[in-house]
């Protein structure tokens, strides 16, 4: 019995030997066990920074609700935290300047590093926005890659422009399908808008994924409705005007935010 389980194991081995010495490493793994390689976190709140002043820096409009985030979403001990229970950030994940400011009230509660995909101003709007794509392929990378956030939720401050498709011929760049929406494939789910408009800082994206395929198969649009000393926050509608003035300090629309010559 054992004779012949051991030449059975060795005839196997023959095989494989056989297999990877004709069709290389595609054949051997034919043969071997598929090994998953896919490690996406079980969920992600996905947001846009607060309302800015300039290209660096909020506005006190934008500071006040990235302090409300953390007060009452996102921080530790949070009022209404978006978080299951005893649950905290596996990571968060940010991309530019805004997104940085925007995230650190909430990351000093836990405490914990944020993880930034730098990308700040260039020498125009499309070396800038250009920028954006490779930053945002590459998180979406270590999304799938890093094991430590494999069934955890994370939380991604973005810009707008690389979460939907950017619209507006003047920030349009060649590589502008590279987004959130495109590399996550949340054009699989239903009811994901495929814009964010540009007045509109107050909502959350909560997507959760399959933990086998690292698909997206939920889909939830939450907006930020702050009270207490928070209530006067902007909390328009999605795609409404935000009914901010400019006595407020803030960027309104695209025109308003000055880039570098």
């Amino acid at each position: 019995m054992g004779v012949t389980t051991d030449r059975k194991a060795r005839s196997w081995w023959a095989r494989v030997v056989s297999a990877a010495c004709v069709g290389g490493l595609a054949g051997l793994l034919l043969v071997l066990p598929t090994v998953q390689a896919i490690a996406m976190p079980s969920r992600v709140i996905l947001l846009r920074h607060g309302e800015k002043a300039g290209p660096y820096e909020l506005c006190k409009v934008g500071q006040r609700r990235a302090q409300a985030l953390a007060e009452q979403y996102l921080g530790k001990d949070a009022t209404q935290a978006l978080f299951r229970s005893e649950e905290k950030p596996a990571a968060i994940l940010t991309i530019t300047p805004h997104t940085d400011e925007t995230a650190s009230p909430i990351a000093l509660t836990w405490p914990m590093i944020v993880r930034g995909y730098s990308v700040v101003q260039g020498h125009g709007l499309k070396d800038w926005y250009s920028a954006f794509g490779p930053r945002t392929r590459q998180a979406v990378q270590d999304m799938g890659d890093l094991p430590e956030w494999e069934g955890k939720t994370i939380v991604v401050i973005w810009d707008n422009t690389r979460i939907v498709q950017e619209k507006h011929p003047r920030y349009r760049t060649d590589d502008i399908s590279v987004t959130l929406y495109n590399l996550l494939g949340l054009d699989a789910l239903e009811g994901v808008p495929d814009e964010w408009a540009d007045e509109n800082y107050n909502y959350f994206w909560i997507i959760d994924f399959d933990p086998k395929t690292g698909k997206p198969v939920k889909f939830e649009m939450k907006k930020q409705e702050f009270t207490g000393k928070y209530a006067d926050l902007p909390q328009n509608d999605w795609g409404k005007p935000s009914g901010l003035k400019k006595k407020s300090g803030c960027a309104l629309g695209r025109g308003s935010l000055k880039a570098k010559p």
